[in-house]
């Protein structure tokens, strides 16, 4: 429910969610995802698998940060073209 709300809101759509769960059924998996999961894990959580994840996502992030500036910055470039 969380995920979904926040996944539905403009000023929070772009935050990535990492779900840990002790549920490890498909159906379980199947709903987090479609309420927008960005990745999860089950319990007992791997701390290195943990650590793994939340860099990924944090790398993920920060491309995803930058190619929105460059799109900005190209908008702009062509605005001044006009």
């Amino acid at each position: 429910e969380v995920c979904r709300k926040l996944k539905d809101d403009p000023q929070t759509a772009g935050v990535m969610v990492l779900m840990v769960t002790a549920l490890n059924e498909l159906g379980d998996i199947e709903r987090g995802v479609n309420a927008g999961t960005d990745d999860f894990l089950s319990k007992p959580i791997n701390k290195v698998a943990l650590i793994k994840r939340v860099s990924t996502m944090l790398k993920f992030k920060s491309v995803s940060d930058e190619l929105e500036r460059l799109r900005a910055y190209i908008r702009e470039m062509e605005e001044q073209a006009r």
